[in-house]
């Protein structure tokens, strides 16, 4: 395995598309096959950063190989040890390069130009070396969680992925939220309460910087002047009120500032994208999954159709790393929150062994800031996406 020269000029017009029914135009293939690759990822609607990051990999691909198409077992497990010994790429990063050369090697089986697939064999084989794919869930190190999130390039995305990451939320929770339940101490977003005349919730009204989680309750329920499309499972009676980061407030912020404009009474925070012809402007489940899970999630390598559960990164994994990675002396995080308040933030009922009734009691602005607040605010972890 020697080193060749890294592909350039992907993005060049003149490639045909690729069907829905995957027939694929030998001729342009033959061509340029990772620009005929990335186009037909462009017709799909891929987002820019998307197309940015596959082009990376391919680069990658192409630096460590003469022809990755023409390389055989051997040399794709050679491509795994010396790509891990010349970079501080982890191994399920490296899996995910060999991941897209087998997506381009399928191409070139649909095109009639290959026979077999060594791409595939050569993930199942490091699979099984490597551990990549442990019976608990997946676990993605910290360094590897900044590359997810520098990676993004919609402020929308970056903002519900940091939803996520910095709160533990579940997906139906996420998609419930109204504006009148964020309070962001910033002029932009108090111009924004002022222009479309929302008053803010008095679980927030009182402490800058913070969200509200409306408590369970089931899908068709009306909340806030509306009938809800998903149900909130927060078992907390009166709902949570979590702090909000200076990176989340400025995830958040950016969003808002390319939010599409809605009339709904409720006013939900995240919309989506498009939203002519929608009499709702809130997303379900199905349309968050479709977008951000069979879009952004499969595009980086992190979501498969066929894979076993334990090895995708859906919603709820979110939850779980935050949960998993602020507890005392575990994960890929060195601090830790309060186990209360961890808790009193994930909504889970109070209890009288571990969590004490101060963390559940928000009424009080003081009690809020001493017991959630200040502990939250010392111990998230920080990605450093905006330094």
């Amino acid at each position: 395995m020697r080193r060749g020269m890294s592909p350039t000029n992907r993005l060049r017009e003149g490639t045909s598309k690729m069907s829905e029914s995957g027939i694929v135009d030998t001729k342009e293939f033959q061509k340029d096959p990772v620009k005929y690759y990335l186009k037909q990822k462009e017709s799909l609607g891929r987002a820019e950063g998307t197309i940015l990051n596959l082009e990376a990999k391919f680069d990658r691909l192409y630096n460590y190989l003469d022809d990755p198409l023409e390389a055989n077992l051997k040399d794709l497990l050679g491509y795994y040890n010396t790509v891990k010994k010349e970079t501080n790429l982890s191994d399920k990063a490296i899996q995910g390069d060999l991941i897209l050369l087998s997506a381009l090697t399928k191409m070139a089986i649909t095109a009639g130009l290959k026979d077999e697939n060594p791409a595939e064999h050569a993930i199942k084989k490091l699979n099984s070396q490597l551990d990549l794919n442990p019976p608990s869930r997946m676990r993605i190190e910290m360094e590897e969680m900044i590359e997810f999130l520098n990676w993004l390039i919609h402020p929308f995305e970056r903002a519900v992925f940091l939803t996520f990451l910095k709160t533990g939320i579940r997906a139906g929770e996420l998609l419930n939220i109204d504006l009148c339940c964020v309070h962001i101490d910033h002029p932009i977003y108090e111009a924004i309460l002022d222009q479309q005349d929302i008053t803010l919730r008095p679980e927030v009204s009182d402490k800058p910087d913070s969200l509200f989680i409306y408590p369970e309750f089931a899908v068709g329920t009306v909340v806030n002047g509306e009938k809800r499309l998903s149900g909130n499972k927060r078992k907390r009676d009166d709902g949570s009120v979590i702090p909000i980061d200076t990176e989340l407030k400025t995830a958040l912020l950016e969003y808002l500032l390319i939010k599409p404009y809605t009339e709904t009474s409720a006013q939900p925070l995240f919309v989506k994208n498009n939203l002519k012809g929608k009499k709702n402007p809130r997303y379900a489940y199905g349309g968050l999954n479709s977008r951000l899970i069979d879009g952004v999630l499969a595009e980086y390598g992190w979501w498969e159709p066929n894979s076993q559960t334990d090895e995708k990164v859906t919603f709820h994994y979110f939850r779980h790393y935050f949960s998993n990675n602020h507890r005392e002396l575990k994960g890929v995080y060195s601090k830790s929150i309060p186990r209360p308040t961890l808790k009193y933030i994930r909504g889970d009922k109070p209890e009288t062994d571990d969590a004490l009734e101060e963390h559940y009691t928000h009424e009080s602005w003081q009690n809020w800031k001493a017991h959630v607040r200040d502990p939250y605010l010392k111990n998230v972890y920080q990605f450093g996406v905006y330094d």
